[in-house]
């Protein structure tokens, strides 16, 4: 009985010292691969507003913009028929990016900041009902912000909401 007491004690030691052992590796294996493929650092998306009802996700590692229109204004145009973009480039605070024409009129979407207008939303064109069925899930238009600190004078959520 003692015998087999004291291996069983040898046991879980040897045990335990394995799983220490394995743990450790295991951590610098990982330690060691975040900081090659990871290295620290913080981004964000930020979901920002116009009173214009224009929506822009930004995302401050690119400082590019996703530009669409709001729900609400999808709901006071009516059902969008077609969309007609303009050109990509340079673009300044106010210049049209593109035209929206509804059944109850026609609308253009502004730029809210100064920057470089990379592409537009070309599947919109083929399909306007995409704005229709989820406006603030259907982006227009993707720019390249020349300011990054432009952004935190857009709306928030909350303000947006509150304006209308």
């Amino acid at each position: 009985i003692f015998y087999y007491l004291q291996a069983s004690a040898l046991y879980k030691i040897n045990s335990q010292k394995k799983m220490i052992k394995t743990t450790t590796t295991l951590f610098k294996t990982l330690q060691a691969k975040a900081t090659t493929f990871m290295p620290f650092r913080t981004f964000a998306v930020h979901m920002k507003y116009t009173k214009e009802h224009e929506w822009i996700k930004y995302d401050d590692t690119t400082h590019e913009a996703f530009i669409g229109i709001t729900d609400h204004a999808q709901s006071e145009l009516g059902d969008i028929v077609h969309v007609e973009f303009n050109e990509p480039g340079d673009l300044s605070i106010g210049d049209a990016l593109c035209t929206i024409e509804s059944v109850k009129s026609t609308s253009e979407v502004f730029i809210p900041f100064n920057g470089t207008h990379l592409e537009s939303n070309k599947a919109v064109l083929d399909d306007v009902s995409q704005i229709n069925q989820n406006a603030e899930g259907t982006w227009l238009h993707k720019v390249k912000v020349s300011d990054p600190g432009v952004i935190n004078v857009l709306l928030t959520k909350e303000e947006y909401l509150k304006s209308l």
